[in-house]
């Protein structure tokens, strides 16, 4: 049995399915993915490379970085984050820095590779999956498949079907599995509900 372990940089991925799938300027809801759907359809979608296939889905955990109190994306933070928790999803969270509405993540982004670093060092994992299209993540599979630690971790990287060029070079580079989700499976993974009213 290989546990498979998803990583998820919350606001690239959003931020992506909006670019992919969206008009960007629609609903605050268009991009919103319900994270262990997600887990289960990357789970689910072999690539040749992939480990055996009995696998089995043992942790999603999503990254994010936290509005701030006197942001009004605050509470439909909160609201999401109670059901994500509701699941099962291990909710990782750094205050951002930036005013309300313009805000930055960058530490958000180095406490998911620490996190999949460690684990991958503690054997929490077989499969380690990051869920970005970000290029920090680089430095974070690079010391999982280090020869020289002999982990026996498989990692692979996972984006929409478009991401920036960035991250299809990276996984040729380090020559992973890339998991490209198109609309279909970005259906499956929708989130429709409206965080910013309490009782959705």
């Amino acid at each position: 049995m290989h546990r498979v372990s998803l990583f998820v940089d919350y606001q690239n991925t959003y931020r992506g399915a909006r670019v992919a799938f969206h008009e960007d300027q629609g609903p605050s809801s268009y991009g919103q993915i319900d994270p262990r759907s997600l887990g289960a359809q990357v789970a689910a979608s072999r690539l040749p490379g992939s480990p055996p296939d009995d696998w089995v889905l043992h942790q999603v955990r999503f990254y994010r970085g936290m509005p701030r109190l006197d942001d009004r994306a605050y509470l439909p933070a909160q609201r999401q984050h109670e059901m994500w928790e509701e699941s099962g999803v291990i909710v990782v969270t750094r205050p951002v820095a930036g005013p309300p509405g313009k805000t930055r993540e960058k530490v958000i982004d180095v406490e998911l590779a620490l996190d999949f670093f460690a684990g991958a060092l503690d054997g929490d994992f077989d499969v380690g999956i990051i869920f970005s299209a970000d290029a920090d993540i680089l430095p974070a599979f690079e010391k999982v498949l280090d020869p020289s630690r002999s982990l026996g971790i498989a990692v692979e990287l996972a984006t929409w079907w478009n991401p920036p060029a960035m991250a299809p070079r990276i996984a040729r580079s380090l020559r992973i599995p890339h998991h490209r989700l198109g609309a279909t499976a970005y259906e499956r993974v929708r989130d429709r509900r409206n965080y910013t009213i309490a009782d959705e």
